[in-house]
């Protein structure tokens, strides 16, 4: 967040988040700090958090900028009563003067649910601000159905409701994918619901279908809504609340009783009757493929490569335009795991294993407010870091129409030929002057133009995209590190 006089920023344990307002700064086991900016980037303000509710220790847990307003939450784990206890407390944005005890939000136990559970207090923002979900899944033993606490909150932070709600599926067939919630304060839960086990598929036929649920207060068990599309079947969606209230479920489809997607689908509906109002659909094209194709042969092991290529896509963002219309977001990602065995002079044999995270092409799906889908752009890149993803995938913003992807990169992707697989970006204290921070720019007529903005040898420090936020209409905060030592850089959008 920010305002006239400077930029507020928030910080974990192991990440810096910018847009999040503040900056909680461990250094040691017991100490946290908030720290302001100024509008040039200096640190201005320095402030030790002594957090203690009745007694007890608080970490925090996240800052949400609301209507001018800063309110800090943080977190109480009694593992003796095993208990958690969530709080909150405003702070001046003036002083950053916060108050030493907090207000309690709720408490919940995981008493009786085994040595290793814990409480995760989940807190989702209505896209005006003006609302706040908070949510967490409560333990159950394994014959229970899956259970939720939920809390609406006003821009005040005061209580509208609260309600616990039972989820009427068998336990272990549910996947819980995101909950929403609009700005009038309806809240939804979209999942993924198993029909015999746990798996995609059973017996070579899809095994799932999505769920859309309304929250309601007053109801335990919420309204169910089944996503359905006639003669085909959704492979995966994403969910979204337009300004209006409807809903907005887009993401790949594939042909009846077929688990290989075959194009993509954008559904919107009805936010009260939840009754589909446009269906439109794109079977994707070899064209966006070429990399993944050209070396396959005939038409037909073209489109096999194709839907194999596509359904490594993972649609995690749905960007609404000003004229009603929409862009989804993909990208391209898989793990790979590889082990080796080694054996030592006396024959004992080692064995370890590498997780390799693979961040790959990011694709811009244009739909427009008919919800018929006008174009698809891809933007080529090629990312792999072993162990962790930190460095990896993109930060975006928004701004005048354009859309911007900024990224870690490979120097010689400067121009990535039609067909042509992108140089590797992986992340390495060695060859510098390859590893750099690139910016590349969508814009409404569907130009794509791409830019370094730094490189490794210049900053000497690691992008952490995934860390950074859009804090302005035409500004981006981007988080540097190498060590223990961060930085910030703020890009400015033309």
């Amino acid at each position: 967040g920010f305002d006239e006089s400077g930029y507020y920023f928030y910080q974990t344990k192991s990440a810096v988040y910018a847009g999040l307002v503040l900056i909680p700064i461990k250094v040691s086991k017991e100490k946290f700090y908030l720290r302001k900016f100024d509008r040039s980037l200096n640190p201005e303000k320095l402030i030790e958090l002594e957090l203690e509710t009745d007694g007890n220790d608080e970490t925090p847990l996240r800052a949400l900028y609301m209507n001018k307003r800063i309110f800090l939450f943080s977190t109480y784990d009694d593992s003796r009563a095993k208990t958690k206890t969530l709080y909150v407390r405003e702070i001046d944005t003036e002083t950053l003067n916060v108050p030493r005890s907090g207000r309690k939000v709720c408490e919940a136990s995981y008493d009786g649910a085994g040595r290793f559970a814990s409480i995760d207090f989940a807190l989702i923002q209505s896209r005006d601000t003006s609302k706040v979900l908070m949510v967490y899944a409560k333990p159950n033993d394994r014959d229970e159905s899956q259970a939720y606490r939920a809390m609406l909150f006003n821009e005040e932070m005061t209580e509208l409701w609260d309600q616990e709600f039972v989820l009427p599926y068998e336990n272990g067939l549910f996947d819980t994918r995101r909950f929403r919630v609009d700005n009038g304060g309806n809240a939804y839960l979209l999942g993924k619901q198993y029909f015999e086990k746990a798996k995609n598929r059973v017996k070579g036929n899809p095994n799932y279908n999505f769920k859309i649920l309304s929250l309601q207060p007053g109801y335990q068990t919420p309204e169910e809504y089944t996503l359905e599309v006639p003669g085909l079947f959704l492979v995966d969606v994403h969910l979204e609340i337009l300004a209006n209230g409807n809903l907005v479920c887009a993401g790949a489809y594939s042909e009846k009783d077929m688990i290989n997607p075959k194009g993509l689908v954008y559904l919107t509906l009805d936010g009260d009757t939840k009754a589909v109002i446009t269906d439109s659909r794109q079977e994707f094209s070899l064209d966006m493929f070429e990399e993944e194709t050209e070396a396959s042969g005939s038409k037909r092991k073209q489109k096999k490569e194709a839907e194999r290529a596509f359904y490594n896509y993972d649609f995690e963002d749905i960007v609404l335009r000003l004229d009603g219309g929409a862009v989804l977001i993909g990208e391209a990602t898989y793990v790979r795991v590889v082990t080796n065995t080694t054996t030592n002079a006396s024959g004992q044999m080692t064995m370890t294993s590498t997780t390799y995270f693979h961040h790959d092409d990011i694709i811009a799906i244009n739909i427009d407010p008919q919800g018929e889908i006008e174009n698809a752009y891809r933007i080529p890149k090629r990312q792999v870091m072993a162990n962790s993803n930190t460095l990896l995938s993109f930060a975006m913003g928004v701004s005048r129409g354009s859309l911007h992807f900024i990224y870690n990169d490979n120097i010689k992707n400067e121009t990535v030929e039609p067909g042509k697989r992108p140089a590797l970006y992986s992340p390495s204290f060695f060859g510098r002057s390859k590893q750099v921070v690139r910016a590349t720019s969508l814009d409404g007529a569907g130009e794509i133009t791409s830019t370094i903005l730094t490189t490794m040898k210049e900053s000497d420090q690691f992008a952490i995209p995934l860390a950074s936020e859009q804090i302005s209409p035409t500004q981006l905060i981007l988080i540097f590190q190498n060590g223990k030592n961060r930085r910030l850089g703020r890009i400015t959008f033309d």
